[in-house]
């Protein structure tokens, strides 16, 4: 069996609401309220990406 078969993989977790603050983006801006979460998993290192709940294809 090839041990680096599965070298990826990724959850959603819906419903998140950000804490006081909110969610500091890799472009530098903050996002509040309820969020999306997904965690990706590939080659050993995971990513967060969040979207507001509903929204498809990106933050708004």
């Amino acid at each position: 069996m090839n041990a680096r078969a599965n070298t990826w993989a990724t959850s959603t977790t819906e419903g998140i609401f950000s804490g006081h603050g909110g969610v500091l983006t890799e472009e530098g801006d903050y996002i509040q309220g309820e969020l999306t979460l997904r965690t990706i998993w590939s080659g050993g290192h995971a990513s967060h990406p969040v979207q507001y709940v509903g929204l498809r294809g990106g933050r708004r």
